[in-house]
């Protein structure tokens, strides 16, 4: 596991802070189980195509890592949580693991990797509305051409459902005036974000991505993106 210019900033975020108090439970409380889980991996490896260098983004405790690694993939994980890095090293197979910020910039030379996902919510907090833009700018630089960027995305859908201290499951989601707040309820700890749709990041991505937009529920997209040459 290493660290570098990723690096967040001295502040934490609240993502860090956020998932840095979760680590200890996250994998029973909010990870996705059994078959939902086995499908969406075996779909991410029929859309990511030959091995190649794979960017994890948001890597977590790795639960993802196992399907990729087993179909060849040499897999680099990024996360800014130093506690749930320390899990997914626990795992007996995890890959490079980087201790990052991919909203502050990807620590990774240009051209780098072959294919970029980021899975389980991981982008669904942006800091900022400027945010995914730089992001996407970033896997436009270490992406190679003809690489593929996966990203799960929730709807607006998901937010209005979710949304309020009634809703049910592990947190309550909180949104005013296109900022988002989502609490863990056994920690208390807090994320914050915008909200942004999934049409937007097909926007962010059109100059250099050519996209495809998949709706398999109402509370979520799945955004599959090509990285084209340069005009």
């Amino acid at each position: 596991m290493s660290s570098g210019q990723g690096d967040p900033e001295e502040v934490p975020s609240s993502a860090a802070v956020f998932f840095d108090a979760v680590a200890g439970f996250y994998d029973r409380v909010y990870a996705i189980e059994g078959a939902d889980h086995r499908a969406r991996m075996k779909l991410l490896v029929e859309l990511l195509g030959p091995a190649t260098e794979v960017l994890v983004l948001g890597v977590g405790t790795g639960r993802e890592l196992p399907a990729l690694l087993d179909a060849g993939h040499r897999t680099t994980g990024l996360d800014c949580s130093q506690a749930m890095l320390r899990k997914c090293a626990d795992r007996s197979r995890h890959g490079t693991l980087v201790h990052g910020d991919f909203w502050h910039g990807l620590p990774f030379e240009a051209g780098a990797f072959g294919a970029a996902v980021a899975l389980h919510g991981t982008v669904a907090h942006p800091p900022s509305r400027e945010a995914p833009a730089r992001l996407v700018a970033e896997l436009a630089r270490v992406v190679r051409t003809e690489g593929v960027v996966v990203l799960e995305l929730p709807t607006l859908a998901w937010f209005e459902r979710y949304a309020g201290a009634n809703a049910a499951g592990p947190g309550e989601l909180h949104v005013a005036g296109g900022a988002t707040t989502f609490v863990d309820r056994r920690s208390g700890a807090r994320i914050d974000g915008c909200l942004v749709a999934p049409e937007v990041w097909v926007d962010a991505f059109a100059p250099t991505f050519a996209c495809t937009l998949h709706l398999p529920s109402q509370d979520e997209a799945t955004l599959v993106a090509r990285r084209q040459a340069c005009p």
